[in-house]
């Protein structure tokens, strides 16, 4: 795990670096730990196959995903707190699972501070 300029987050800050604003990178949080994904524009940025997830704190959908669920996500998917959320095991799972990976493969930036 790697650290930039750490900082905290708010939900609201969070969603302005959705891949919208060529000057600022991309970010993915989850578990409230927020990623740069920046490396990956095509697939974060506008029009790519992530872009949903971009700005958000993915956490409870990425979970939900695990069942090849993505085409069924509601916006109330995202930004949810996971640590309330109804995952079942095997959610929970798919969920660390992608934790594991990120955590292997972008760097961290900061923390989605919730209120």
């Amino acid at each position: 795990m790697s650290h930039a300029a750490f900082r905290l987050f708010t939900l609201q800050e969070l969603s302005e670096f959705n891949g919208t604003d060529p000057s600022k990178p991309i970010y993915l949080a989850l578990k409230n730990v927020v990623y740069d994904v920046s490396a990956k524009p095509q697939l974060y940025g506008p029009g790519g196959e992530c872009h949903v997830f971009a700005g958000k704190d993915a956490s409870v959908a990425y979970g939900f995903s695990a069942k090849g669920n993505k085409s069924k996500l509601k916006s109330s998917d995202f930004n949810a707190d996971y640590s309330k959320a109804k995952l079942s095991e095997e959610e929970k799972e798919a969920l660390e699972n992608w934790v594991s990976y990120y955590e292997a493969a972008y760097q961290i930036v900061g923390r989605v501070e919730r209120k």
